[in-house]
């Protein structure tokens, strides 16, 4: 009976880590005890944002299966760029995934996997068809990583300037277009490892000044 209740809560525990990030996971590992307190701390980090376009007027016309369906199609494409490039999930919004990169080059891996994600939407025979494209921010900065909410629900992930300034570059963005700051492409010296265009300074909601943006060309 013992063993039983053992491969019984395994079961639960290797369903529940596809609910989680990774490093929400690393998280619990590294916790001592499995005790997780309310709280956080600074951590520098690329964060991207992505937003799919139509989807609120196209799930008014079709039926929830077909439309769940082709979601789930695209996150799906969208998570897998993201893990190819080394980043982490911290959340599906919606129709919108926000995720996290660490180390060095974590930016440029944030980028890259933007554009996997881009190209593979368009490359669906289906997608491109049936949602209006993908809007995408990137961001890189200092922000604060930790456990947020209440004692008994608590959710671990970010919060900061930095990050509100992604979320706003993602609703910037139109479909098909990948926006981060200038300033964050000059100040880590890929000007010369991605095409980009630059844009007509954009007045951000919750920013008293227009930021300097760019567009990364990827066709």
């Amino acid at each position: 009976q013992s063993f039983n209740q053992m491969v019984v809560g395994l079961k639960e525990r290797f369903a529940l880590q596809n609910y989680v990030g990774t490093h929400t996971l690393e998280m619990i590992k590294e916790t001592s005890q499995g005790k997780m307190e309310l709280g956080g701390y600074r951590e520098e980090l690329a964060i991207l944002f992505t937003d799919i376009r139509g989807s609120t007027a196209k799930i008014e016309k079709t039926s929830p299966e077909e439309f769940i369906e082709m979601l789930n199609k695209t996150l799906t494409s969208q998570a897998e760029a993201v893990d190819k490039f080394g980043g982490s999930i911290d959340k599906f919004v919606g129709d919108s995934i926000i995720a996290l990169f660490s180390g060095a080059d974590a930016l440029e891996r944030a980028i890259q996997a933007s554009i996997t994600m881009q190209k593979l939407f368009y490359a669906d025979e289906n997608l491109p068809h049936f949602f209006d494209g993908l809007g995408i921010g990137v961001n890189y900065g200092s922000m604060v990583l930790g456990n947020m909410g209440a004692q008994n629900r608590m959710d671990y992930t970010v919060i900061g300037p930095e990050v509100n300034l992604c979320a706003r570059l993602c609703s910037a963005a139109e479909s098909g277009q990948i926006l981060l700051t200038k300033q964050k492409l000059e100040e880590h010296e890929l000007t010369s490892k991605f095409v980009t265009n630059e844009v007509e300074p954009k007045t951000l909601k919750g920013f008293s000044y227009p930021v300097q943006t760019v567009e990364v060309v990827y066709d």
